[in-house]
């Protein structure tokens, strides 16, 4: 399992927001905005990508795989 939790999504009310995670399955892309304090777990081996991050402020993720 992998996971990406976002402590902070490092934008300010009003901005758009960047950096949206992408996962690729056999049912096509899914797409997450990232919010603060959302957590997403999914299947390792799952394809994924994230856009570039075009916040004003310092954009807090952290990201891991548990065996």
């Amino acid at each position: 399992v992998s996971g990406a939790y976002y402590v902070n999504n490092g934008h300010e009310e009003g901005e758009n927001i960047s950096a949206s995670i992408h996962f690729h399955g056999s049912g096509g892309v899914k797409s997450f905005e990232p919010q603060d304090g959302q957590i997403l777990l999914f299947p390792a081996p799952l394809e994924h990508h994230v856009d570039a991050y075009l916040g004003s402020n310092r954009r807090v993720v952290i990201s891991f795989n548990l065996r």
